[in-house]
């Protein structure tokens, strides 16, 4: 480790010590980014970085703790832990379905299951009082608490179903595995192209519009 760091520390030095958009323009930069997002990231998001059930999709629009160079810095040097409690014992089976079809019906816009017998108006009332502190008055999610928006299903990461009231959330700290300077690097190398990235010969990313 002592070696690696002595003679790549200086390269990654002077990569912390440009701008964004400079490491952007810099294709050795954008090859290292590549070559750690492969070694590193693609077992939970993928070679082409579009994620898997429960872990993200990093070329879309849906940053669960903010798509900002400081948010996914924090986010690979620290890791992320969320979760999603369980609210059947505070609800109940029949209040867990009807914030389901709420969430499905008005927040998302997606039809619910043929057949399916749920009082959305009582659902509503549930999420207003207990769903919101995270999620936000109009379902949107919340960065500082690595919510989801839950009015695009397309960001779900453990899917749309009606069996997924309660799950955990987590990215691992990569501090440990890489140097503080190599990482700063690639996070600034990416300008947003936000991963490090795989992606840069599949589609660009496209910074999202939310805080």
């Amino acid at each position: 480790m002592d070696a690696a760091e002595q003679k790549y520390g200086p390269i990654f030095a002077k990569y912390s010590a440009m701008s964004i958009e400079q490491v952007a323009q810099n294709d050795e930069a954008m090859k290292m980014g590549a070559r750690l997002f492969a070694n590193y990231c693609t077992i939970c998001h993928g070679s082409d970085a579009k994620g898997a059930m429960g872990f993200p999709n990093l070329t879309d629009s849906h940053w669960r703790w903010g798509g900002e160079p400081a948010a996914i810095k924090t986010t690979i040097l620290n890791g992320r832990i969320a979760a999603m409690p369980g609210w059947g014992q505070v609800i109940g089976e029949e209040g867990v379905k009807n914030v389901a079809a709420y969430v499905r019906q008005d927040l998302a816009g997606l039809k619910l299951p043929e057949g399916t017998v749920a009082d959305v108006e009582a659902g509503k009332a549930i999420f207003a009082q207990n769903c919101v502190a995270c999620h936000g008055q109009k379902g949107e999610g919340m960065a500082m608490m690595g919510a989801p928006d839950l009015t695009a299903p397309s960001g779900w990461i453990y899917g749309s179903g009606w069996h997924s009231c309660s799950r955990p959330s987590v990215m691992a700290a990569m501090a440990r595995c890489l140097p503080r300077s190599s990482i700063w690097a690639r996070t600034r190398s990416t300008c947003w192209r936000r991963t490090f990235t795989a992606c840069r010969t599949k589609r660009n990313l496209h910074p999202t519009k939310k805080s």
